[in-house]
Parts: C-alpha cells; sequence; structure tokens
C-alpha cells in the first residue's frame, strides 16, 4: 500500500475509534463535541484537491477524490483552527467555531503555488512574480537551524489575491490581527498579500539569517481602498490564528507595489486597521424558521478588501463587524450566510454609521438560507473499495411516490449526494433540504460485491447529523438475520420520519445487513 493510502486508512480507523461504540448510540452528553464537515478547492477552477491535508490540533485527516473530508467528535471551540495544504499549492489556516448545538461547515480553497526560482545562496538574488518582487541578499538564507543551504534555494513568491469571495476563502485567518506589544483584536484591510516558500536541494526549508531581511514588493490589488503612503506590514501567526504587525511598507506609484523588509518566509500583508460597527440578523429557512447553530455569516466589504466572519446561535442569530463609515470616508459592506457549501446574501449593500464601541448594533433582519436540513456522512476501510449511499423518501408528487438519491441520481426533489467516493475511506455525504412530510430511508450497498470485501468488516460507519440530534452507527453493530447469498449486500442503517409541521422524529435504528434487492432501501 502506498504512504498516502496507509495515512487514509489509519485516519479512518481513528475515526471509527473517536466515534465511540454502540450501534447508533447518542453521543455522550459530557463533554459536548461537534463535528466539522468540508471541502476543499482549488482557487480560480473550483476543481477539487483530493489528499489535501487537514489537520484540528492532533487529529490529521485527508480530503477524497471529490476534496472532501469529516472530522467527527471535535471539543467545541468559537476560534477553531484548521491547518490545510496539499501538494503544490499554497498552505493556509482557517478559523471556525464548532458548536454541539449545529453542524460546521468549512468551504476551503488552496492557491496554486507560484512556480519557484532557483537562486544561489553564495550570491543572491531576484525573484519576481508577476508585480511582486523579493530581493535576497548574498549569504542571506539559511536552514531554520541556522546552517547554510544544501545546493540551490528554491524559491516560491505567490501573489494573494483577497478581492473576491473565493480567494478569502483561500486566505489564512479571518482578516483580524493583533499590534506587537498590544492584546486588542483588531479588525483589518488589507492592501495587498504574498506567500513565501524557499527551501533548499535538500528539501529544508530556508529562511532568513538574522539581522539579514530581504526587501519585497508586494502588489496593491484593485477593488481597495485608494492606497496609501504608508501602511503596516503583518505577518500570520499559525499559533493564534492572528496577523501580528512586523513594520512599515511605502507604496510606489510607479509599480502600484508596496515595498518592505521581511525576515521570514510565509505569509506578509499590507493591512491597516479600521474601526468597526456592528450588524445583527437572524438565518432562516425557506419556510422563515431559525437556522440551526453554526452556520456561518461573514461581512464582506464592497469598497475595502476585508471581511469579518461570525457564525449563528441555537436561534440562528449572528452579530459580526464592518467598517465603520467616518467623516472622511464613507464604507460600505453586505452580508452573506454559508451553510455546507451553499450562499445566501442580503440583496443590497448598506453603509454603517454606528460604531461598534458604543455598544449599539444595526439589525439588518434575515437572510433566507437553504441549509440542509440533516445531513448522512458514511466512512469506511480500504476494502471494499466502493460503498455507496442510497437514501429514499417521499415526494411532492403524490403520498405514494419516492425519491431515491444514490450515485446514478445525485439530487431529486430537495435530496441530493454532495459526493460519492469510489476509491475507498469516504466520506460520501448525502443531504436533505426539503422537509416533505413521510418516511425516510438511509441504506449502504456494497457497490464493490462482497467477493472484494464483505460490508460486515469494511469499517464503516454513518454519522447522521440532524438538528435535535447527532448519532454514529457502526456497521460492526448490525445484525445479519439471514445468510448473503447475493453478490451485494445492503447495510439498512437507520429510518425517521417527518410529520406534516415539518418535524423531524427521532432517528430510529435499523442496522441490519441484508441482501441487495430493491426493497433493502425502502421502509
Amino acid at each position: 500500500m502506498n504512504t498516502q493510502g496507509s495515512l487514509r486508512r489509519s485516519v479512518v480507523i481513528g475515526l471509527i475509534a473517536l466515534s465511540g461504540c454502540g450501534g447508533g448510540s447518542k453521543k455522550a452528553s459530557a463533554p459536548a463535541t461537534a463535528t466539522l464537515l468540508g471541502s476543499v478547492k482549488s482557487v480560480g477552477t473550483t476543481t477539487p484537491v483530493p489528499l489535501a491535508t487537514i489537520s484540528v490540533g492532533d487529529v490529521v485527516v485527508q480530503t477524497n477524490e471529490s476534496g472532501w473530508f469529516v472530522i467527527p467528535d471535535l471539543p467545541e471551540g468559537d476560534r477553531v483552527l484548521v491547518n490545510i495544504e496539499a501538494d503544490g499549492m499554497v498552505p493556509t489556516q482557517r478559523v471556525v467555531e464548532l458548536s454541539a448545538l449545529g453542524r460546521t461547515f468549512l468551504d476551503a480553497r488552496l492557491f496554486p503555488m507560484a512556480t519557484a526560482v532557483k537562486v544561489d545562496p553564495t550570491t543572491g538574488g531576484t525573484v519576481t512574480s508577476g508585480r511582486a518582487k523579493l530581493v535576497v541578499g548574498p549569504g542571506t538564507l539559511t536552514t531554520m537551524g541556522g546552517a547554510a543551504p544544501s545546493g540551490m534555494a528554491s524559491v516560491s513568491l505567490t501573489i494573494i489575491d483577497p478581492t473576491s469571495r473565493e480567494q478569502r476563502l483561500a486566505t489564512p485567518g479571518d482578516f483580524s490581527g493583533v499590534m506587537q506589544g498590544q492584546d486588542a483584536i483588531q479588525s483589518l484591510e488589507s492592501f495587498g498579500m504574498i506567500y513565501l516558500s524557499m527551501t533548499d536541494e535538500a528539501g529544508d526549508e530556508l529562511t532568513f539569517a538574522p539581522s539579514s531581511p530581504a526587501t519585497v514588493s508586494i502588489p496593491a490589488p484593485t477593488g481597495g481602498g485608494a492606497p496609501l503612503t504608508t501602511t503596516p506590514t503583518w505577518t500570520y501567526d499559525q499559533d493564534s490564528g492572528l496577523w501580528v504587525s512586523a513594520g512599515t511598507a511605502t507604496y510606489d506609484t510607479g509599480t502600484q507595489t508596496y515595498t518592505t523588509t521581511i525576515d521570514r518566509p510565509r505569509y506578509w500583508n499590507c493591512d491597516q486597521p479600521y474601526a468597526t460597527a456592528c450588524w445583527t440578523g437572524q438565518v432562516v429557512t425557506p419556510e422563515g424558521m431559525p437556522a440551526p447553530a453554526g452556520i456561518k455569516v461573514a461581512a464582506e466589504g464592497t469598497n475595502y478588501i476585508g471581511e469579518s466572519i461570525s457564525w449563528t446561535d441555537d436561534n440562528g442569530r449572528f452579530a459580526v463587524r464592518v467598517m465603520a463609515s467616518t467623516a472622511t470616508r464613507s464604507a460600505t459592506a453586505r452580508i452573506y450566510a454559508e451553510g455546507t457549501g451553499r450562499y445566501a446574501d442580503l440583496p443590497s449593500t448598506a453603509t454603517p454609521t454606528v460604531l461598534a464601541s458604543t455598544g449599539t448594533c444595526t439589525d439588518l433582519g434575515s437572510i433566507q438560507l437553504a441549509f440542509p436540513l440533516a445531513s448522512m456522512v458514511l466512512t469506511w476501510g480500504e476494502t471494499p473499495h466502493d460503498l455507496d449511499s442510497h437514501f429514499t423518501g417521499p415526494t411532492t408528487a403524490s403520498a405514494t411516490s419516492r425519491f431515491h438519491v444514490y450515485y446514478s441520481q445525485r439530487s431529486v426533489d430537495g435530496a441530493f449526494l454532495d459526493t460519492d467516493d469510489t476509491s475507498s475511506y469516504g466520506p460520501e455525504v448525502t443531504s436533505l433540504l426539503k422537509a416533505v412530510p413521510g418516511t425516510y430511508v438511509y441504506a449502504i450497498d456494497n457497490f464493490s460485491g462482497e467477493a472484494s470485501g464483505p460490508i460486515a468488516a469494511s469499517m464503516a460507519q454513518v454519522i447522521a447529523i440532524f438538528p435535535e440530534e447527532e448519532r454514529t452507527f457502526q456497521v460492526t453493530d448490525a445484525a445479519m438475520p439471514a445468510p448473503i447469498t447475493t453478490s451485494k449486500a445492503v447495510w439498512r442503517v437507520f429510518k425517521f420520519d417527518i410529520d406534516a409541521a415539518g418535524r423531524i422524529s427521532p432517528l430510529e435504528s435499523i442496522n441490519t445487513i441484508v441482501n441487495e434487492s430493491p426493497d433493502a432501501y425502502q421502509p
């Protein structure tokens, strides 16, 4: 088995161990834990990034072939740091809130790394990437341990452009930082950002020798505020998830870049702190019901480059900060909400005027978002390589008609399969958007066939994330009332009902392995 496969297998085993034992038992009431679900795509193409490494503390997983990942049983927290990296991509770190009162979804992007340029550490040199430029002095490069580099240095200088929402999903942190020597966290407006990576021929990461900084020119992006004569520079601190001030940059009108000195690789940013106003509101379903906790709400500048992030409470309420207008500058911003990769915006921009320091927030009303009412997340081991999720339920067409969502019919009447994994491990994610009254059944088919590995030995587990409960089902706890005589087997996992008022009943465990047949997917 290859190294990546070994890592993915260890991840699945670890997730099963984390989820506890018992077929469909409720999660322990203490301590409260949360599930992080997400996907990773490449900026510009939105192509899924498979085998990206996701780490939260000591827990490490990889994305599947569709760029999806799931991490259950994480401790609750209001500033949880999620590290994301993949070969050939600029690594990033995103900040999320994890609450046991709702699911948290992370829609992340990665910038492709700029082509590396060879630099002789002895003589130094100049590296350009678009309008960005790095000047490396002679003899200024060392390894992180202070040793001389081995051979030529490979230097990659990537321009990070946070002007669009998609690009901001790839930038580290949440546009907040602290000035050196201060504790107060401030909201930041960006005037340009780069990522610097340097390695030697032995693959060791390089940095700049003490008292030997390099000069870098950071392009000012279009669409932001008017260029500043000077602006603070900031470097990103992965331990705190905050930007930390580290100098001053000067603007050059001819090159439209900010020039500063830097003493290390990684992220560098030209940012200006700003006074904030406070907006509040509520995220609701299309039917007007409050959203659960864990829905991301962000305020994005429309005439400045910056974004502040908040998360809904268990009543769908949020409070988020935006740039406040002043006597010399009128700031405009807008609100958007995101749930499981689906977005909704308030229809118009607004100009905030009330400073957050007054303790008063402006209520913007509600944001309607069609987020999933429930999600089912399937993971399994190396064999069999292809397990398939099957979800059936009532349609709006008639009282007797039923939908069937699976790999060849991935979206039907408000239910959909977000990702279909065919090369072991998962996750496969199935979601329900519409509360149609009736009975719903969730089952797993061994598409590879029992000869490729029996489903009973697949280490499969299903995390069911519902508004009032989250439960984990293990195939190892499933009953097998009769021998499997067909080439495939079906694990009937659970069922539930939705009443005429749209209320979802508690999950009813089925947890039985049966021969494949059309009836295996029905109530």
